[in-house]
């Protein structure tokens, strides 16, 4: 006869050959790389049109919650123009100075010169390349311009995925 777990315990546990997010190696390993100092903002920057930073801000944002047990805001700024850059940069600010922790989904800076001055002022940033179509010359364009200290790692989107 099998046991009833209590409902409590059966979400903390998996079934046999269905993979879960927290036991995902992978994903485990990204989440630690954005443990490697302590932010408020972490910008997840496209090396190009083809990465969606606004899943992988997302599912960053559903890791933290699952290890921290604490909301993060993720903010999708992939088309934010350079005219209500200023204003955004403000309310960013703003929301950091209450306490949120905040993700933001950015272009690249090659598709959006606006992404720079974001990144720049976020605590630390994250570099997505799509598997197989990023360039190395314009990855280390971003990295110099941005700022090397910035950047805590990179992640590799597969092609024919968003994450």
């Amino acid at each position: 006869m099998k046991r009833q777990l209590p409902s409590n315990q059966a979400l903390a546990t998996r079934q046999p050959g269905v993979p879960g997010p927290l036991n995902d190696v992978a994903l485990q390993r990204l989440w630690l790389a954005t443990q490697r100092r302590e932010w408020r903002s972490l910008a997840v920057v496209a090396t190009g049109p083809e990465v969606d930073t606004l899943a992988v801000a997302n599912l960053l944002a559903k890791i933290s919650w699952s290890y921290r047990g604490l909301p993060s805001a993720v903010l999708d700024f992939r088309e934010l123009t350079l005219r209500m850059a200023e204003h955004q940069l403000r309310e960013l600010k703003e929301q950091i100075a209450f306490g949120d922790r905040v993700i933001i989904a950015l272009s690249s800076v090659a598709q959006n010169p606006t992404t720079l001055a974001v990144a720049s002022v976020t605590d630390a940033a994250v570099l997505c390349m799509r598997l197989g179509k990023s360039e190395i010359r314009a990855d280390n364009a971003a990295i110099k311009e941005i700022g090397r200290d910035k950047f805590l790692g990179s992640i590799l989107v597969k092609a024919g995925t968003s994450t």
